[in-house]
């Protein structure tokens, strides 16, 4: 695997770039996977871009054209058994390039192609904890929101129904979750 700066593939080309890595798993045949942002540019806020590096080999990951990514978004990965990779993340979306009009998204990429999640609408923030793909596809994801009444809402889907599970109360954060399936 390619150490950062050693090959201008591992970032966005003409960029003085800044890779972040969230996640990594460990897949078929000891295929590595390591979920993260890239081309963000030092000691700007910039826009990143979603992506995944395949044994050192980088993976960028589609976002709509009027929407961007916060450089500590989190972008948890899991390999499937059949091979099939999978990464959850969260991005926001401005229609008519207007941030008064965020609209707030959640995410996974299925090798590579975007699906989005609902969100409750009003919510002001999300942000992907966790992923895990049954055997049968099914796809979990581990949340929290903030919903329009500034409360943080902890939560996960099961395919695309939401389950809130309960409130973070007097500034709670979130810093880890994971999903378990029995």
């Amino acid at each position: 695997m390619e150490r950062r700066g050693e090959n201008s593939s591992s970032c966005v080309p003409g960029r003085n770039n800044i890779s972040n890595a969230s996640a990594i798993t460990v897949g078929v045949n000891g295929t590595v996977y390591i979920a993260g942002t890239t081309g963000w540019i030092a000691g700007d806020a910039g826009e990143g871009t979603p992506c995944y590096w395949q044994n050192g080999v980088i993976k960028t990951l589609s976002l709509p054209n009027n929407a961007s990514i916060g450089i500590n978004n989190n972008f948890p990965i899991v390999a499937g058994a059949n091979g099939t990779v999978y990464i959850a993340g969260s991005y926001t979306e401005y229609p008519n390039n207007n941030w008064l009009e965020s609209i707030n998204k959640i995410c996974y990429w299925q090798d590579g192609v975007r699906k989005d999640i609902p969100v409750p609408t009003g919510s002001q923030f999300s942000n992907v904890k966790a992923i895990a793909v049954e055997t049968d596809g099914t796809v979990y994801i581990s949340s929290y929101y903030i919903d329009e009444n500034d409360r943080r809402i902890v939560c996960y889907w099961q395919g695309n129904i939401r389950y809130d599970i309960g409130i973070l109360e007097n500034g709670e954060e979130i810093w880890n979750q994971f999903i378990v399936i029995k």
